[in-house]
């Protein structure tokens, strides 16, 4: 969180006369899932999935090509690339699982659910006396690109 300050304090008569802070705050954003968002979300997330595939794929032919040059000339050379390269891709299939799981889950969510979008840096003045915890928590929500409510 980052402060920006514009705290005024005025001396009337010996008393300190508080003023106001604005703070610069992270404000969440969800959005309501319908049909639509259901849709893209499962086709992103397919999408990103089919792009870490064509990587894994393309990381398989390297180690091939690789291993078929440097096995020759320096077996343990090889063997260590087959491990770095063996290593990226379980790397890579993991987050190619990840991203399908998160696919099935956004199927299998009931529409009206609030779904994750992000966040945004949002602007709040706050006085002496305000909750800070309550101020701290801002949502927008949204439906279909349109927002709906601010918390």
């Amino acid at each position: 969180m980052f402060l920006s300050l514009t705290f005024p304090l005025l001396l009337i008569g010996g008393q300190m006369m508080s003023g106001k802070m604005k703070i610069r705050r992270e404000v969440t954003v969800k959005a309501k899932l319908t049909e639509n968002l259901q849709k893209k979300l499962v086709k992103d997330y397919q999408d990103i999935a089919n792009k870490l595939d064509g990587e894994i794929q393309a990381l398989e032919q390297k180690m091939k090509d690789l291993l078929g040059e440097v096995g020759k000339s320096n077996p343990a050379q090889a063997v260590v690339i087959r491990q770095q390269l063996t290593l990226q891709k379980e790397d890579i299939q993991k987050n190619k699982d990840s991203v399908l799981n998160r696919a099935r889950e956004i199927s299998a969510m009931e529409l009206g659910s609030e779904v994750f979008q992000g966040t945004v840096e949002g602007i709040a003045e706050i006085r002496v006396g305000d909750n800070l915890e309550e101020v701290l928590k801002a949502e927008i929500v949204v439906e279909d690109g349109k927002i709906l409510e601010f918390r």
